[in-house]
């Protein structure tokens, strides 16, 4: 997953939706800006999907997009669903903290550095 504040939504490319099988309701389309200025129309969305970050299942909703260069980007929806916040380390490394809004339960989650295409 790519954590992202600047986006508005939770989005997932549709290679990934697919290998998942599940169905995407067709009547939520969503017109989107790129940081380049270009619309994008999303496919529909996909409603209730768990996501698991390893304290069990958080639930959310997530556009499903023609294509895009990572799983999962994690929006600002994402951190306000979750209270999420950075948690800046002295080694320079980044966590995440978050809330799971279910369960009303506090993980702390290691983040890696994101690398194209991997």
């Amino acid at each position: 997953c790519i954590l992202n504040q600047g986006t508005e939504v939770i989005v997932m490319p549709k290679e990934v939706w697919k290998s998942l099988g599940i169905g995407l309701c067709s009547d939520h389309r969503l017109n989107m800006e790129s940081i380049n200025m270009s619309q994008d129309v999303t496919l529909d969305i996909i409603e209730n999907i768990p996501l698991n970050f390893g304290e069990g299942p958080m639930y959310f909703q997530i556009q499903v997009t023609e294509h895009a260069n990572f799983n999962i980007l994690l929006g600002h929806l994402f951190f306000i669903l979750t209270s999420c916040c950075t948690v800046d380390l002295p080694n320079r490394e980044q966590d995440i903290l978050s809330i799971d809004p279910n369960m009303c339960k506090e993980m702390q989650i290691p983040t890696l550095p994101w690398v194209k295409n991997c």
